[in-house]
């Protein structure tokens, strides 16, 4: 019986430490650091990995918004001042969003620009959340389709972000 009672209480204590150290992935939204996001060093931290990195995104800007349309394209990556981030969001004719969500360690804003074949169609600075507080910030442009359309994303420090492409005005689904 007591041998039952110390396994009992040491089980507690390590499902108390554990919700203690291990915290959750909701990232700046849910008040921690995203996991596999830029560290205060600038580095990305090794752990948590992609899941953790999908988890924050997905807590920053979540899929499910209703009477919202289905993104047709999600990415979440982070950014530092040596590496920036591009990608193709081109989709077919019509009016397009992309909604860009973000969080860094001092809150800095990312630089993004969209570039419809050759020529910069929108550029501007996404306010960014604080790493480890609630709320990440975030910004929405929007951009005609039929074209090859790129999206271009720039911090001066550690930051992670994520960015979906939705359907805009008269393409809703």
């Amino acid at each position: 019986m007591r041998r039952l009672l110390v396994l009992a209480g040491a089980g507690l204590v390590g499902a108390l430490l554990t919700g203690c150290a291990g915290g959750s992935a909701q990232g700046p939204t849910g008040g921690l650091t995203p996991p596999g996001s830029p560290s205060a060093t600038g580095k990305p931290t090794p752990s948590g990995g992609p899941a953790s990195l999908a988890a924050w995104g997905e807590a920053a800007l979540p899929r499910s918004k209703p009477g919202g349309s289905a993104a047709v394209m999600r990415e979440v990556g982070a950014l530092t001042a040596e590496k920036g981030f591009r990608t193709e969001i081109g989709q077919d004719a019509g009016a397009w969003v992309v909604q860009i969500a973000c969080a860094g360690d001092d809150g800095a804003p990312i630089a993004y620009r969209v570039i419809a074949g050759r020529e910069q169609v929108a550029e501007g600075e996404v306010a960014c959340g604080v790493t480890g507080r609630r709320g990440a910030g975030s910004t929405t442009v929007d951009f005609a389709g039929g074209v090859e359309t790129q999206l271009e994303l720039s911090a001066d420090g550690p930051a992670t972000f994520v960015f979906e492409v939705t359907p805009g005005a008269g393409l809703q689904n």
